[in-house]
């Protein structure tokens, strides 16, 4: 197969699996969320809703449902899932709950169904267009790309992460996109939906022997908060591409080398993120950018006729039919 059709193949899935992702009422959805979309009017069944991990109190009565999470029936029978991993639509179900219990707990957000306004209902729907997270009130819609979903390529632990830790315009987009990819690649039973398995910093350094230009201009954002963030994540494709990869390795290097604790205070810095690198870390935001490149620069190399190839492995593997 030529590498040309295999990154054109590439950039396809990108644009098709992954989306801005962040919990969000105004971007990156396919419907306006101040009416439910039509299909979650009929997907509400009170009757099959069930309640997760309901507790008790210090009386041995039960109180209600932190949030209740769930792919409905008709949702599932719409997709072929004869690629999938997943047999039933319970072995979905209860893998979304492990996501959403060990996620919560990483990123010490536990509680994380109380930032909403009322007992959150997560409803998981498949659609054509790109992956993503949309919130009306109480009710969030996990929207997975229908085609990655049914050959294992949904980015689902990303997008749960979306709903954990909900992002906000007033905080770095690199930070909630790095979060989320990470995320992925820790406790995701399918490849990183950016980096397809292979390591965020060995990716990273291939972009930046071979894009030097476009790599730079990326890097500089990174972290910022700088408003040219959401041009990149939202731009063309090969500078959408290294923005997520280049976030997935900045946030991969904060928290495997300082911790999760300070990241998920850097993350929810609103009034003068760059001062907080310093104030958590000891470190200047260009003393950190300048040790996390210097990993970077020191990961093992990958060149791009070993990057096709791995994405050509990767789509037989998975059935991809734009793979072949």
């Amino acid at each position: 197969m030529k590498n040309v059709t295999i990154i054109m193949a590439f950039f396809l899935l990108l644009l098709l699996l992954i989306g801005c992702g962040a919990v969000t009422n105004d971007i990156e959805v396919e419907h306006d969320v101040t009416e439910p979309p039509p299909e979650v009017i009929e997907l509400k069944s009170p009757e099959i809703i069930v309640e997760d991990d309901c507790p008790e109190n210090n009386d041995g009565e039960t109180l209600p449902a932190r949030f209740t999470a769930r792919m409905f029936d008709n949702v599932w029978e719409s997709a072929n899932m004869e690629h999938s991993r997943f047999q039933t639509v319970e072995d979905f179900n209860s893998q979304a709950d492990y996501y959403i219990s060990v996620i919560s707990e990483f990123v010490l957000r536990e509680n994380w169904y109380e930032q909403y306004s009322d007992t959150p209902s997560i409803e998981f729907l498949l659609r054509d267009r790109i992956s993503h997270v949309a919130e009306q009130g109480n009710r969030i819609y996990v929207n997975l790309n229908k085609a990655g979903f049914e050959h294992d390529l949904a980015p689902i632990a990303h997008e749960i992460t979306h709903v954990i830790v909900k992002s906000s315009h007033d905080r770095t987009v690199s930070l909630d996109e790095g979060l989320a990819s990470f995320m992925q690649e820790r406790f995701g039973k399918n490849p990183t939906v950016h980096t397809w398995g292979i390591d965020a910093h060995m990716l990273a350094k291939m972009f930046f022997i071979n894009y030097e230009d476009d790599y730079s201009s990326v890097f500089s954002v990174i972290g910022s908060g700088d408003s040219q963030e959401d041009r990149y994540m939202s731009g063309e494709f090969h500078l959408r591409q290294i923005f997520y990869v280049l976030s997935h390795s900045f946030t991969k290097y904060l928290i495997e080398t300082y911790g999760i604790d300070d990241f998920m205070k850097l993350h929810a810095s609103r009034d003068d993120l760059l001062d907080d690198y310093h104030v958590l870390y000891g470190k200047s935001y260009e003393e950190i950018k300048s040790e996390w490149h210097s990993v970077v620069e020191s990961s093992p190399g990958m060149t791009l006729e070993e990057y096709d190839n791995h994405l050509e492995e990767l789509f037989d593997r998975h059935n991809w039919p734009f793979g072949s």
